[in-house]
C-alpha cells in the first residue's frame, strides 16, 4: 500500500511537470489549427487582443527625441489603423501570411508559402517566445505567449523583424 501511494504520487508529479512544460507548445498547435481552420472563436480565446494591440503600437516607436512631435502625430494616425487591423481575422491573416513577400519560385497569383517555425523557447517561467519565418532571407514574425494561470497561455505580443 505504501509503495503504491508513492508510485501514484510520483506518476502524478511527472504528469503535472510534463503538462506544465509542454503547455505552450500545445497552445502553439491550437493557434495553428485555429488559423488553418478559420476558427475565429478559438483564436479569440487564445489571443489577448489588448496586449497584442499595445505591443504592435509600441513597436511603431520609440523615436529620437528630436522627432517627438512627428512621432506623436504618426502615432495618432496609426492607432486607429492598428486597432482596426488587430481583429480576430487580422491576427489570423498575420499569423497565416504576415507581410512576407511572395515566393520567387511560386507561380504568379499563387498563395505565399506558409510560415515555418524557426525557434521556440521559454524566456521565463511565464513567457514563451516563438519565431515564424517565410524564407531564411525574408521577414519573420516574433510572437510571445504569456502564462495566465498554471496551464493557460495567451498570445500577448507580436512584432515583425526584418532580416
Amino acid at each position: 500500500m505504501r509503495w503504491s501511494f508513492g508510485a501514484a504520487a510520483a506518476f502524478a508529479f511527472v504528469l503535472f511537470a510534463a503538462w506544465f512544460v509542454l503547455s505552450p507548445y500545445i497552445v502553439i498547435w491550437q493557434l495553428e489549427n485555429a488559423v488553418r481552420n478559420g476558427d475565429a472563436r478559438a483564436l479569440a480565446d487564445l489571443v489577448d487582443f489588448p496586449a497584442v494591440r499595445e505591443s504592435v503600437k509600441a513597436s511603431l516607436g520609440p523615436t529620437p527625441a528630436g522627432t517627438a512631435l512627428g512621432a506623436g502625430i504618426a502615432m495618432l494616425l496609426a492607432e486607429p489603423v492598428v486597432d482596426g487591423m488587430l481583429t480576430t481575422e487580422g491576427v489570423a491573416a498575420m499569423l497565416r501570411t504576415s507581410s512576407a513577400p511572395p515566393s520567387t519560385t511560386a507561380p504568379a497569383g499563387s498563395a505565399p508559402a506558409p510560415p515555418f517555425a524557426v525557434g521556440m523557447h521559454y524566456l521565463s517561467i511565464d513567457r514563451f517566445w516563438v519565431a515564424l519565418a517565410w524564407a531564411p532571407a525574408h521577414a519573420r514574425l516574433e510572437a510571445r505567449l504569456c502564462r495566465t494561470n498554471v496551464f493557460a497561455w495567451h498570445l500577448c505580443s507580436i512584432s515583425m523583424r526584418s532580416p
